[in-house]
């Protein structure tokens, strides 16, 4: 299929899809009524960008992100999955007003908020 280059995406978010979705392979790419681009992998994730580059929202749906965007993340944020959460795939990443909302999965359905700083707002296990 065509590569994000082609498909006029900014170059920030291509760099974001080379460095943290090398594996996978874009499927589609579209734009919504605000001009935020909407990449759809062949594995089923979407990835939002706001329409200079910045990503958005990472969502995996069934399965887990790579790896590395936990990265994304400010360090407390990761220190408090790694200690609460450790071995809880990422399943979706949202940037937010106040910071981040992360959803975890398997075994259980986790909701968490943190601030931009990394505090911890919200751990909510769902039923």
């Amino acid at each position: 299929m065509n590569s994000p280059s082609e498909m006029k995406l900014p170059s920030m978010a291509t760099q974001f899809i080379s460095k943290y979705f090398a594996e996978e392979k874009v499927a589609f790419v579209e734009q919504d009524q605000n001009r935020n681009y909407i990449v759809y992998m062949d594995n089923g994730t979407q990835i939002t960008f706001e329409r200079k580059g910045n990503w958005d929202e990472l969502n995996a749906r069934k399965k887990s992100l790579p790896e590395g965007v936990a990265d994304l993340l400010p360090s407390a944020a990761k220190t408090y999955l790694d200690q609460n959460h450790n071995g809880q795939m990422i399943q979706k990443i949202e940037k937010k007003s106040y910071g981040f909302r992360i959803r975890l999965g398997k075994p259980n359905e986790i909701y968490l908020s943190f601030s931009r700083s990394g505090v911890v707002i919200e751990d909510e296990m769902m039923e």
